[in-house]
């Protein structure tokens, strides 16, 4: 069983609960206990594209709550709009009945206190799952060169299973790869499954010409490679900035950040807007996948809302 879980608003609880792995503006950190891996994600919380990515990397999600700030109602939105509803919160001078106004109709709403303990934690972890999302699918979240082996991608196996010297299409890219070896956690395997957290070996592309968002697959018919995204959208309520045609925005969908404009913005029943938006670059998407509107630029909540790619 591997379980992957994003840490918010709390620095030093990747140190306690894992071994520091590869770090970026996402930095991750591992444990192994006999069959179970436990995987942590930590964000640069000052970027919130790498708050968005990470919270779309993990299955779970831990947060401390210390005070009751916009930061920390920010955070509770993310994990609303991206639908994490297996979580934990540690609360820090703070009781639950003076939160529970925040936390009331999200998801974190749901979520059990623990104390900021190591065992009670993973208990609690353990009674968590991963969802696999067909079709066949790697999500990489970090690209690099390594001398002697080549292009190595890190990411998560989302569905189905990825076997040692299968030929994989890379999107958007649309090239061709061979995935030369195959490693968890540092040991090489023959294949790896959903739930996964894989490092791999690949042949014809280099590092340069993958990015954060890029997707591995076997199925690349299921997915479609767009620059025009539209939604069935649900405005955040909190958010006090413009929504308009020619209002320029980011789209977070999955590990993809993109800088993008909205084309277009219509009522289209039951309470719900039609949006159309165009991203700077392309982005990887399928039917029903949750996407977040951004405006970083504003003031206060700069989360504006989410919805589904029809």
């Amino acid at each position: 069983m591997t379980l992957t879980t994003v840490i918010l608003n709390d620095p030093e609880l990747g140190r306690l609960l894992g071994k520091r792995g590869t770090a970026s503006d996402i930095t991750l950190y591992n444990r192994k206990m006999g069959e179970e891996i436990f995987i942590f994600v930590e964000p640069n919380q000052e970027k919130l594209g790498a708050m968005l990515q990470a919270i779309a990397m993990a299955d779970a999600a831990i947060v401390r709550i210390d005070a009751l700030t916009p930061e920390i109602g920010e955070m509770l939105l993310a994990l609303d709009m991206l639908e994490k509803r297996q979580g934990l919160i540690i609360f820090e001078g703070l009781v639950r009945e003076q939160v529970l106004p925040v936390l009331k109709g999200t998801v974190a709403e749901g979520y059990a206190a623990v104390e900021r303990d190591f065992n009670t934690i993973i208990s609690k972890l353990r009674g968590f799952s991963h969802e696999s999302k067909p079709p066949v699918h790697v999500e990489v979240d970090h690209a690099f060169t390594v001398k002697s082996v080549g292009t190595v991608v890190l990411g998560c196996v989302k569905g189905g299973r990825i076997e040692k010297h299968a030929k994989l299409t890379l999107l958007p890219q649309g090239k061709e790869v061979l995935v030369k070896s195959i490693q968890i956690q540092d040991e090489n395997v023959a294949y790896a499954e959903a739930g996964d957290r894989v490092g791999l070996a690949l042949k014809g592309v280099s590092s340069d010409e993958i990015e954060r968002g890029s997707v591995l697959t076997s199925e690349p018919e299921s997915f479609s490679v767009t620059r025009e995204v539209e939604l069935d959208f649900v405005r955040c309520s909190y958010f006090k900035g413009e929504l308009k045609a020619g209002i320029k925005c980011m789209l977070s969908a999955g590990l993809s950040y993109r800088a993008a404009v909205i084309k277009d913005i219509y009522e289209a029943g039951d309470n719900k807007l039609r949006l159309v938006v165009e991203t700077e670059k392309p982005i990887v998407l399928t039917p029903g996948d949750t996407v977040v509107i951004a405006r970083p630029e504003v003031r206060g909540l700069r989360l504006a809302g989410s919805g589904s790619v029809v």
